[in-house]
């Protein structure tokens, strides 16, 4: 059974000499803006006697806060002391030490105690002490995992949900799952995975389904991406299905950037494919890499905010003339009546029209789309109307109309009182 109450300790450290390490403090500890928290080793054998300091505690400067943390066999801090260890020395970047202390400490123990499996932790030299202080106290989650090699696991026990006191084994830690998936999770972000019964259930149904996930140990941008799959609701199959295929790139990510690099790239492409369920148009007009920036803000439109914006259009068009719509000699002209309209739109005619959205739905301008009679779905020449004058009427790439189309539109904004004389129909000269 897993002890996690704290009993009496039959040991006491000897009291140290307050000006012997005050003497040590201040001729070890750098006086710098950067660096005014340090770990201090007093001994390391037969025990380990370390002092934490603040030099600059609550900005003062002087030994403003000082902590003593003692490791021995069978000696047990008490609840605050193992949570200030944390906080001050295992979890803050600002701490400071003497690394070649750390080299002395695994040797020394390590031959000691072959048992514990103890690691050096280069890159996180603190992680040794945690290791060896629940490897002294006994009957913990992380001495029963740090003994089993599952040290990135034990770093993040703590926040393991349905604990059971009774586990005897890492496997009955995390609600029956193998031995073999734990030694594959071994990382930072499997260790956080299985912390919580949802990640659970679905890595062991991974392992049941497509077992060679689990072939050799995952890394933290595979955890990383497992997660963000199944976050996007895909089925067990689907999630080892495309990790499978995924697999080898991702082995070669070391760096949490490059799988921030190549998790845009993969939003962008999933992005690109909810976007095609919606239109067709999406799919065919846009491509993902190329288009990201594009790609997103539609996204947030169409996928995040649809439902406001549509509200948006329809209040905006209550406001125009509605007299402006018609239907004559083999054309059509319209409002946008949802925010998919105006997106398509912009996705297919490749110009700038998406950064209108705001400028339309506050009638600041005014957008029409202007279609052919016989496909009126086929985006073909979009109209902007500003200030009651004509101020853009392109085909697809900021195109010219020709002079039949030209002519048409001049009619057309004679009818309705629009003017158009500030508007050529000549790229060259209009955007000039």
């Amino acid at each position: 059974m897993l002890e996690l109450k704290i009993g009496q300790n039959n040991w006491e450290p000897p009291e140290l000499d307050e000006e012997e390490v005050m003497r040590l403090v201040t001729k070890k500890m750098p006086i710098t803006e950067e660096q005014h928290e340090r770990l201090l080793f007093l001994r390391i054998r037969p025990y380990i006697d370390t002092v934490y300091v603040n030099y600059k505690y609550k900005g003062e400067p002087g030994v403003g806060y000082m902590v003593r943390f003692v490791f021995r066999e069978d000696y047990v801090w008490n609840a605050e002391q193992e949570q200030l260890f944390a906080e001050l020395c295992i979890d803050n970047s600002d701490c400071t030490y003497k690394y070649g202390f750390f080299d002395e400490i695994f040797d020394y123990y390590n031959e000691l105690h072959p048992e514990w499996r103890l690691k050096r932790y280069y890159t996180d030299s603190t992680r040794l002490l945690d290791h060896i202080y629940h490897c002294m106290r006994k009957n913990t989650v992380k001495e029963l995992l740090y003994k089993c090699g599952l040290d990135m696991l034990a770093k993040h026990s703590s926040d393991i949900d349905d604990l059971d006191l009774l586990a005897s084994s890492p496997s009955e830690v995390y609600g029956d799952v193998p031995m073999k998936l734990l030694r594959a999770l071994n990382c930072e972000t499997g260790g956080m995975m299985l912390c919580h019964e949802e990640y659970r259930k679905m890595l062991k149904a991974l392992g049941r389904t497509y077992g060679e996930v689990y072939s050799q140990p995952l890394n933290d941008a595979q955890c990383e991406y497992i997660k963000h799959l199944y976050d996007r609701d895909l089925t067990t199959k689907e999630i080892g299905r495309i990790y499978l295929a995924r697999r080898a790139e991702l082995s070669y990510m070391w760096h949490p950037r490059q799988f921030r690099d190549f998790l845009c790239k993969v939003k962008g492409v999933e992005a690109l494919s909810d976007l095609a369920k919606i239109d067709s148009i999406y799919g065919n007009s846009l491509r993902a890499g190329e288009d990201d920036d594009e790609i997103c803000e539609i996204k947030f439109y169409l996928l995040d905010g649809r439902e406001t914006f549509d509200r948006r259009v329809r209040v905006s068009n209550r406001k125009r003339e509605y007299d402006w719509q018609e239907r004559n000699n083999g054309y059509v002209v319209r409002y946008p009546q949802t925010i998919n309209d105006f997106c398509r739109e912009a996705a297919y005619m490749r110009n700038c029209l998406l950064g209108y959205v705001d400028a339309f739905v506050t009638n600041a301008t005014t957008i029409m789309f202007m279609r052919k009679n016989d496909d009126v779905n086929a985006p073909f020449i979009t109209l902007e109307i500003y200030d009651g004058e004509l101020t853009q009427a392109y085909h697809r790439f900021n195109n010219d109309c020709t002079s039949e189309e030209a002519n048409w539109i001049k009619e057309y904004c004679l009818r309705h009182g629009i003017g158009c004389d500030k508007f050529f129909f000549n790229r060259e000269i209009d955007l000039a």
